[in-house]
């Protein structure tokens, strides 16, 4: 490659250099206006890493909460039925309690009959069975009165019988009645207690979920306080390159621009343009204006970067923030190109470089979300759209 030294400049930039290396002198511990990119870069992304994590919490717990409501759900579901369940056992058990009240009256009633007759018989036990039998005129009439006090003994017998048996299942229904309703109750209550702790836990996600909102927003407005210091930093990194650039004087030396990356032209490979613009980063949406363009597609990592027009490289600067790796060329007549974000820089500062030479590959480095090129037109120190100079 032909390299040829513009030695007028390269003083300039020597006593730039000597002035740069002399600053700590009179100004210590000053941040240049590249640290600052670099620590507001490295908030930037610890704010982006923690608004992701956060992000991810959020989605965990609503998630969760989800899950909590749809519990909630069924068992709020199996208490209505179990409300409907216990209203009618209650009615089965009022019913049953009726039915057994009328049982008792009845039961009651022919106890009372049966009683007083025991109670006839007891007051004529001097004469017993004998009274009657000595009133029969003769032995048949005698056998039909004995058979017929018989009959009246064995009814009185069956008719305890059945009282017994009438006030055993009585106390056995109610006494099933009674279990049943426990048994519902006793699940409504274990429902209930379910439901109490779910309401709770679901308050909880609740509170969760506010938490991971106001830390969100905290993290964020830190984030874009930390992304306005490197806007700031970026413009004041502008003004200290733009006072050692684009000084060549003289004409613009080609008289004309190329395109800076040959296989993906302007109608379909520019993903950025000029001007104002906004672009998602972080998960947050940022808006700022655009300085140049961007240039990417299929398989453009590490495609080769060429010099848009003659001229002398002022800077090729192996950054890690901010723009990345770069490199700039002064075209003279106040003309400078910057190519940014590259994986690598194939010329120098100082080198002479003819338009179409390979200067660069793309890249993503610096602050970037994908390969592509960062290419700019400076006039005099000011922005322009490139796309007017095509």
């Amino acid at each position: 490659m032909k390299k040829h030294r513009y030695f007028p400049m390269l003083f300039g930039i020597f006593l730039l250099c000597a002035a740069i290396v002399a600053l700590p002198l009179f100004s210590a511990g000053a941040q240049t206006a590249q640290e600052k990119m670099a620590e507001a870069q490295k908030k930037i992304q610890e704010y982006d890493k923690q608004l992701a994590e956060l992000k991810e919490n959020e989605k965990e717990t609503a998630k969760a909460k989800q899950l909590l409501d749809q519990q909630a759900a069924v068992i709020h579901e199996k208490i209505e039925l179990l409300k409907v369940d216990i209203a009618n056992q209650e009615a089965a058990i009022i019913e049953k309690q009726a039915e057994h009240d009328q049982k008792v009256i009845k039961i009651n009633k022919e106890q009372s009959l049966l009683d007083s007759r025991l109670t006839a018989l007891y007051m004529s036990r001097n004469t017993g069975l004998l009274g009657p039998m000595l009133g029969a005129t003769s032995y048949t009439d005698a056998m039909v009165i004995a058979d017929s006090m018989q009959r009246i003994a064995n009814a009185d017998t069956q008719f305890l019988d059945e009282l017994a048996r009438q006030k055993a299942e009585i106390e056995e229904e109610q006494r099933v009645l009674d279990e049943q309703m426990a048994q519902l109750q006793a699940t409504k209550d274990e429902l209930e207690a379910t439901q109490q702790k779910l309401a709770w836990n679901i308050q909880q996600k609740k509170k969760d979920l506010t938490d991971i909102a106001a830390m969100q927003e905290a993290t964020q407005e830190e984030r874009d306080k930390a992304w306005e210091a490197y806007q700031a930093a970026i413009k004041e990194a502008e003004a200290e390159f733009n006072k050692n650039n684009g000084m060549m004087g003289g004409e613009f030396v080609s008289g004309k621009f190329i395109w800076p990356l040959p296989g993906y032209n302007s109608s379909g490979n520019i993903t950025s343009g000029y001007g104002y613009r906004s672009f998602p980063l972080g998960g947050s949406i940022y808006s700022d204006f655009h300085t140049g363009i961007d240039i990417s597609g299929g398989g453009v990592y590490g495609a080769p970067i060429v010099a848009a027009a003659d001229g002398y490289v002022t800077a090729a600067v192996y950054g890690s923030t901010g723009y990345g790796i770069r490199v700039y060329v002064d075209h003279g007549g106040g003309y400078v190109t910057r190519y940014a974000h590259c994986s690598a820089l194939y010329v120098g500062e100082g080198d002479y470089v003819s338009a179409g030479q390979t200067i660069a590959a793309v890249g993503s480095t610096g602050f970037s979300t994908g390969a592509h090129l960062h290419f700019e037109i400076r006039v005099n120190g000011s922005h322009t759209n490139p796309l007017a100079y095509f």
